[in-house]
């Protein structure tokens, strides 16, 4: 479909999850599967308990460049609410922790993601929408 063709594709939040194969949040609805892997409920290990779901403040740390993210500082705070997150994978263009390490941007060709809330996070959102649309152009 249009994904496969290079139409540009931004997904927030749950439309970030439903990039991936599938979620735990519902077993038996297939996602869209342009990313692999599997979206998991958050949790801690057995010594740490975490507030589920995540809602708040976190820094990005964004492991290699990335158009969605560019201009933003390293240690760049978005604004997460959320229950379930995606893996971390070759696709990941920023990561943050919340009982364990996720995803919270993806990016491939024309296809992006974030589980954080662009229009929930102050300049920084602003900047990765407008960036989008400059990708989009």
């Amino acid at each position: 479909g249009a994904v496969r063709d290079g139409t540009p594709l931004l997904g927030i939040c749950v439309g970030m999850q439903w990039l991936f194969g599938g979620s735990d949040e519902a077993p038996d609805v297939r996602g869209l599967g342009v990313l692999p892997g599997r979206c998991r409920l958050l949790s801690g290990d057995t010594a740490q308990r975490i507030k589920v779901p995540h809602v708040g403040w976190n820094a990005l740390e964004m492991p290699r460049p990335s158009r969605l993210l560019a201009g933003l500082a390293a240690t760049t705070y978005v604004y997460f609410t959320h229950s379930f997150a995606a893996p971390v994978t070759q696709d990941c263009v920023a990561s943050t922790t919340h009982g364990g390490r996720f995803s919270a941007a993806v990016e491939q060709d024309q296809i992006f993601g974030v589980q954080f809330h662009p229009e929930k996070s102050s300049e920084a959102g602003l900047r990765i929408l407008q960036n989008y649309l400059e990708v989009c152009a």
